[in-house]
């Protein structure tokens, strides 16, 4: 009887070790998948409700907030989703204006959020808003 619980218990372990190893292999592929899921929806949603995400060049949580997007960044850039204010001197006064709270948040030209916010949370945070 110990001999058969003795191998039922070194079988469980086996396959821990197994099933162990498949995932931490996978891991790294679940969690590179949902963070381009999150950035592909923070990107739709602020292209579908016109938010515009206004920083500057040498606001730390700026870059923070751009690289959150990863890879959708580029395309914020092409549509005009992120504004650089230093680039854009229609705009600078009012940038400045809230140099408190950059990165800021921008629908129908008012700010509805200012500060960082992590990509998966964009969709919550700002449709509260809108």
């Amino acid at each position: 009887m110990k001999l058969f619980i003795l191998i039922g218990f070194m079988i469980l372990i086996v396959l821990a070790f197994v099933v162990g190893t498949f995932v931490g292999q996978n891991f790294e592929g679940f969690t590179k998948l949902k963070e381009i899921k999150n950035d592909a929806q923070a990107y739709y949603f602020l292209k579908s409700n016109n938010i515009q995400l206004w920083g500057i060049e040498s606001c730390s949580w700026c870059e923070k907030q751009r690289d959150e997007f990863g890879t959708w960044f580029s395309l914020m850039l092409e549509h005009d989703i992120y504004v650089n204010c230093q680039e854009n001197q229609s705009i600078m006064e009012e940038c400045i204006a809230y140099d408190s709270g950059t990165p800021f948040w921008v629908k129908d030209n008012e700010v509805i959020h200012s500060g960082y916010i992590p990509v998966d949370q964009v969709k919550k945070v700002l449709g509260e808003k809108i």
